[in-house]
């Protein structure tokens, strides 16, 4: 990796917002977009995406690919933070006003996020619905 591309890196390990501790640590599909930035191969651009990780704190994901998931799972569980793999297009009877079936995956995430972080952050199941 060249040190030049350093600075730019769009998210993961070296994203400016792990100077915070979020509530949840997110994590879409794992895929070879961005090898500029985060690595050449699926588990190098798991590895860096899985650096906003944090101890304790739920992983939800829709990474499905087994190199992907290792990954995220082993760093999950070395941190101690409890992990969630939501299915792609599990859409739980809701409809997705977007078109495309990544779409669907998206929704699906979001929604088993807001779940997660219910106890905190209650939010109703209509609304869940309706957003």
């Amino acid at each position: 990796m060249r040190s030049g591309d350093l600075g730019n890196r769009p998210w993961g390990r070296l994203d400016a917002t792990n100077i915070v501790t979020p509530l949840a640590s997110v994590i879409t599909n794992v895929q070879l977009d961005h090898q500029k930035w985060l690595g050449h191969t699926i588990a190098e651009i798991a590895a860096e995406k899985a650096g906003i990780i944090k101890p304790g704190v739920p992983v939800i994901t829709t990474a499905d690919d087994a190199d992907a998931l290792a990954v995220i799972a082993e760093t999950a569980q070395r941190l101690r933070a409890p992990l969630t793999v939501v299915e792609k297009k599990r859409d739980e009877g809701m409809e997705v006003a977007l078109t495309g079936e990544h779409q669907k995956t998206n929704a699906a995430l979001a929604v088993a996020v807001v779940r997660c972080l219910s106890p905190q952050i209650p939010v109703p199941e209509s609304a869940i619905r309706e957003g």
